[in-house]
């Protein structure tokens, strides 16, 4: 996931992607919210956007979700 936008054009600005600092919230609050609210709509997407990040990971990584 990018963390670079152009508000006004809507292009992204930065060519590479990541998941640390600044863009790892995004996935606590999905997870935190589905919890706090009840809202499964909000696990399944913190499900899904883990599921598309591990198929894409080296297979020496050993983070499970």
């Amino acid at each position: 996931m990018g963390n670079h936008i152009d508000v006004v054009s809507g292009k992204w600005t930065a060519q590479d992607a990541g998941i640390g600092a600044g863009v790892d919230s995004y996935f606590e609050y999905l997870l935190k919210g589905g919890i706090l609210f009840g809202s499964p709509r909000l696990i399944d997407m913190f499900k899904g956007n883990g599921e598309n990040i591990l198929s894409v990971l080296t297979p020496q990584c050993c983070l499970t979700i």
